[in-house]
């Protein structure tokens, strides 16, 4: 949608529709509901929002895939970089945090809802905070029970322990 189109008084623009992900994000979006309001200020736009998802996710312990719920609400202006600004370095003041660049007046709202999901995942994906994780040894996951690996009788501090000793 181009900055033109936004009427003065501001649009809502809801949506139902889940973004698509990348494979390589490790996420699938099984719903996903978003309200964005869109304001013209000026030469840029405010844009204001809410985002609910239900997305599976794969654990960074154990490998099983997982339902996580997120719950967020975003706050960003919009507004159109001088092309000679893109190319160059610039250090961001903290009035510029929440400015996105863009190189045409155009919104793109199902892209800011993906960018927006993606910001909302946890750094750590985990099916429980006290997930065990797989054996290093055989692979076997933890949560389900112990595995049959004999524990490692040496420390990978035994080295040193030696050179204690000497």
């Amino acid at each position: 949608m181009h900055f033109s189109e936004i009427p003065p008084r501001g649009l809502t623009v809801e949506t139902d529709e889940c973004p698509v992900m990348a494979a390589e994000t490790g996420v699938t979006v099984q719903a996903c509901t978003a309200s964005v309001r869109l304001d013209r200020q000026g030469e840029r736009v405010l844009c204001q929002g809410r985002l609910a998802a239900r997305v599976e996710l794969v654990c960074d312990r154990c490998l099983a895939v997982f339902a996580h719920r997120l719950e967020t609400s975003f706050r960003l202006l919009l507004e159109v970089a001088d092309p000679a600004a893109i190319e160059r370095e610039h250090v961001c003041s903290r009035s510029e945090m929440d400015v996105v660049l863009l190189a045409e007046p155009e919104v793109d709202v199902p892209d800011l809802v993906r960018q927006q999901l993606l910001l909302a995942l946890p750094l750590k994906r985990l099916c429980r905070s006290r997930c065990r994780g797989l054996c290093p040894g055989c692979g076997t996951d933890l949560n389900r029970g112990d595995c049959q690996c004999r524990p490692e009788s040496d420390s990978p501090f035994a080295v040193l322990a030696a050179l204690k000793k000497e």
